[in-house]
């Protein structure tokens, strides 16, 4: 009787497993649909492909094409782990053999044809994911198409320009449109706004006024601080010292005008100006923190003085010419800007910007006896003299793409820079015990003042690798064309 009662009990225990396989492997007529959908949605995107496409539609496309990649990668994990597990369900059964009970029977004979159904939908999904990559592929080789097309299209340089009837106009017509354009919305600002907007500015003196006084005490406080982070926090109370009128009057500029412009919808101009202004003066105060820094604050960096003061000179010239273009983007906005004057325009900030970029290659190579990075600044300057030649050709969005790539390349190479020299002071004070909290932790593990922290080596190279292999160096995102009538180019 108990051999009997063990063998109906093993019986139960294959069966629940395939009963339950079974309930969750029941024809599914939903996602059945779903899958022979998304097959259908894919032929019909190869058929759209042969022909090119608009960005916004690859973009779409791209999406959607995403989207059911994600689907068919989901459902080959879950169906091939359902397969896995019939397969070890099937394996405990074993081999069919005469004699055997009609329960196990029918326990193989449904796995049989849950995984019969399960390979049958694995293989659905296989194709949907093999094929929407495919598809992505094809959207790929159509954005690189759209993209060179882009770059390379040409537009009349400033010689056919400036031939045309249009420049026979007086050249003083833009500045004209500029005071008499109807577009500002000063109807919208009544005299109850413009009190609001003085007395803003007048807090605003008086909040950097108290800022001075307290940066004055920080900075008696602390005349000689040791370490590279104590000194860059003294460069920057001293830098904030400089700018803070500066500082305080653009960030309450900016506020109010975002919040007419919100509240009205116009006069949206004003406060982008003063968010371009407000970014110049924290691109100087973070150049007069960490490159130039204000006395009574030290220079701390491991090159010469004169050095690093001509590099903090010149990379506040660039930031001031960044600055000035963000601010000239605007015109043809609300200016009566022609062809001509607008390709000007463009072409004497590219210019400046340009000579300006090249000083700043060239100060920032010349601070280090590094031969690459001397090597290198003859090939950038070569780049941004060919970016100036395809401007005055008339490939804007060549000259552009090359422009934004070259200074998103330096300031994500800046970033890490920074973030590196900080790492660095960062571990350099905990193998010596620097501050307080270091000596008591070095004591709390049993450290001599003279023993080195074990492991440190190994913490300072990943976060070297954390720091230039996770972020890639390169330029990302998108960037529109200032000029009108011309297709976006982005660096990607």
């Amino acid at each position: 009787m108990i051999a009997h009662l063990n063998k109906a009990m093993l019986i139960i225990a294959l069966l629940l497993p395939a009963t339950a396989a079974t309930a969750q492997l029941a024809p599914d007529e939903a996602a059945r649909y779903r899958l022979v959908e998304a097959q259908q949605t894919l032929s019909q995107l190869e058929g759209t492909l042969s022909q090119p496409i608009g960005s916004s539609e690859i973009d779409r496309f791209w999406q959607q094409v995403n989207r059911l990649r994600k689907e068919a990668m989901l459902c080959v994990e879950e169906n091939a782990s359902f397969q896995e597990r019939i397969n070890g369900e099937l394996a405990l059964l074993g081999e069919a053999v005469e004699g055997e009970g009609k329960a196990i029977a029918l326990a193989r004979k449904t796995l049989e044809r849950d995984r019969q159904a399960v390979e049958q939908r694995l293989a659905g999904c296989r194709f949907v994911l093999l094929k929407s990559e495919a598809v992505q592929e094809q959207l790929e080789k159509q954005r690189a198409e759209q993209q060179a097309r882009t770059l390379l299209s040409r537009s009349p340089d400033l010689s056919a320009l400036y031939t045309a009837a249009e420049t026979r106009k007086p050249w003083y017509r833009w500045f004209v449109s500029l005071l008499t354009w109807d577009g500002y919305g000063w109807t919208h600002i009544h005299s109850q706004g413009l009190v609001t907007l003085g007395v803003l500015l007048l807090f605003a003196l008086g909040t950097a006024r108290v800022i001075g006084k307290r940066a004055s005490l920080y900075i008696a406080r602390h005349p000689a601080p040791e370490g590279t982070v104590a000194g860059d926090a003294l460069a920057f109370v001293c830098a904030v010292r400089r700018y803070r009128y500066a500082l305080m009057i653009t960030a309450f500029w900016t506020l109010f005008w975002a919040y007419i412009a919100w509240k009205v919808g116009t006069l949206l101009p004003l406060a982008v100006i003063g968010f371009y202004l407000l970014s110049f003066y924290l691109f100087l105060t973070a150049t007069r923190t960490f490159i130039n820094p204000i006395p009574p604050a030290a220079h701390h960096l491991p090159f010469t003085e004169a050095a690093t003061r001509r590099l903090g000179r010149v990379m506040a010239l660039w930031g001031g010419v960044a600055c000035a273009g963000g601010i000239m983007s605007l015109l043809p906005a609300f200016a009566n800007l022609g062809d001509f004057q607008e390709a000007l325009l463009r072409f004497i900030f590219v210019l400046i910007y340009v000579v300006v970029l090249i000083a700043l290659v060239w100060s920032l190579s010349s601070i280090s006896d590094r031969y690459a990075l001397r090597s290198a600044r003859f090939a950038i300057t070569l780049v941004l003299l060919a970016t100036l030649l395809a401007e005055a050709m008339g490939y804007r969005n060549l000259s552009i793409y090359l422009t934004v790539a070259i200074t998103q390349s330096f300031l994500l190479l800046l970033l890490g820079w920074l973030v590196s020299r900080l790492a660095v002071d960062f571990y350099d004070s905990l193998d010596e015990g620097r501050y307080p909290w270091q000596q008591k932790l070095r004591a709390l593990t049993g450290l001599s003042p003279t023993e080195h922290v074990p492991g440190l080596l190994w913490m300072r190279l990943l976060t070297t690798i954390l720091i230039w292999g996770g972020s890639p160096l390169h330029c990302s995102g998108y960037g529109r064309c200032p000029t009108r009538n011309e297709s976006s180019c982005s660096p990607t």
